[in-house]
């Protein structure tokens, strides 16, 4: 089944890496993460109508997918790689509030028209299925069974989002630590590599300052946990962090 041309909105438009990047048809009945994500709502029969209203899409790191204020065209599920979202504080401070991997819905803005609330940017190359709105018609079965499945993803976002509040901003620093480096893990690439945040970001999202942060690190690479490839680039013995967490747990 070939891919029908990709539509972009004249906001898209403006970002030339959607059009320049985007792939062939996509494989939803043998899609790694379908029966986590949106399309899980829907059986065989009804996928391929679906197919239409759907464009794979890949954005290099660094690449910015929403801007808060700007008009949301699409509903986005991640196939593979992370993402960030960032927010400005009222001090004018930008900073991170969370992290997307694969499985995420991003975008669901789109179906209430209202404006993107934070800025979307990708921390590592990242694989997309970008949703057109008209694949939610509300007065289909099939419109109205995908829009309660962008509820219920938007409710397990929320509580992914509430989960990570506790494990990254309370108790001992360490285990703070360890519950970031066991998020980068899971959203490691084929290759083992995970996304290396800066300091000041690890110091954003642990409610830690940047010198802690620094330290806690250095102490779990001295330790063979984790070993820094570059500057944003570093591979974690997710056995080790597991490990070490249910030492911790033993020990609060």
């Amino acid at each position: 089944m070939n891919a029908p041309d990709l539509i972009l909105s004249a906001a898209e438009a403006t970002r030339p890496w959607l059009r320049l990047q985007a792939a062939g048809a996509p494989a939803c009945t043998d899609c790694s993460v379908r029966q986590i994500a949106l399309f899980a709502a829907l059986d065989d029969e009804a996928l391929p109508a679906a197919l239409d209203h759907v464009h794979p899409l890949r954005l290099a790191a660094g690449d910015t997918l929403l801007r808060a204020g700007q008009r949301v065209e699409s509903l986005y599920t991640v196939r593979r790689g992370l993402l960030r979202v960032e927010r400005f504080t009222e001090a004018g401070e930008r900073r991170i509030v969370r992290l997307v991997g694969a499985g995420s819905l991003v975008g669901a803005e789109a179906l209430s028209d209202t404006p993107a609330r934070d800025d979307l940017v990708a921390c590592t190359p990242v694989e997309l299925c970008r949703l057109s709105r008209h694949l939610f018609p509300a007065h289909t079965e099939a419109g109205q069974a995908l829009r309660l499945a962008v509820l219920g993803q938007a409710q397990r976002d929320l509580e992914a989002m509430t989960e990570a509040a506790m494990h990254f901003t309370r108790g001992p620093v360490r285990g703070r630590m360890l519950h970031l480096l066991a998020l980068l893990a899971r959203h490691a690439d084929a290759e083992g590599v995970s996304w290396l945040p800066r300091r000041d970001e690890i110091s954003d999202l642990l409610d830690i300052t940047v010198p802690t942060a620094s330290r806690q690190l250095s102490a779990l690479r001295e330790a063979g946990v984790v070993r820094v490839l570059s500057q944003h680039k570093l591979r974690i013995d997710a056995a080790a962090v597991r490990q070490a967490l249910q030492a911790q747990a033993l020990d609060d």
